[in-house]
């Protein structure tokens, strides 16, 4: 490959633009950066007066840092959802007006209903009305707060029971 750009220098004397050098090339010629995953940037022989090749441009990003950075952030992103979905605790998602934006699998097991019939539900259709005020003080401290308790309420399952916990 060094033979090839050295061709191409000398061609590149009959010229009076720059010489594209592909990223392959680049990699080939200098054994060294091999480790690079990906090249962003072609280089380039530059003429100088006369079409004479005056000197190599080239700027090399190494992508591989990049890439796994971003391979770990999609390992974390299937390890957080096969613990959400494999959980035995029944996990929710709420709107601020406590809909269902997300409900894990597990409200199968737990109150017979499939997820994806609670996804938009308001969750005060399914709590009992003795409950309900725990639930709305609960509901309204995450507007301040990153985190809250939810308190013990009693749930409707699916046969129209009330489970305590």
């Amino acid at each position: 490959m060094l033979k090839n750009i050295t061709q191409q220098i000398k061609t590149a004397a009959d010229l009076s633009l720059p010489l594209r050098i592909g990223p392959a090339n680049f990699i080939n010629t200098f054994p060294a950066i091999n480790s690079f995953e990906r090249l962003e940037d072609p280089g380039y022989i530059n003429p100088g007066e006369k079409g004479a090749a005056m000197h190599l441009t080239n700027v090399a990003h190494d992508l591989k840092e990049r890439k796994n950075a971003a391979e770990e952030i999609l390992l974390s992103e299937q390890r957080f959802k096969s613990l959400i979905q494999n959980s035995r605790e029944l996990i929710a998602i709420l709107d601020p007006q406590g809909n269902y934006t997300y409900v894990n699998p597990t409200s199968r097991n737990v109150l017979g209903y499939e997820p994806e019939f609670l996804i938009g539900k308001n969750t005060f259709e399914f709590i009992h009305e003795d409950d309900v005020p725990k639930m709305l003080e609960c509901l309204s401290a995450l507007a301040t707060q990153k985190f809250v308790e939810s308190p013990l309420f009693r749930f409707r399952n699916i046969s129209g029971e009330w489970p305590s916990s």
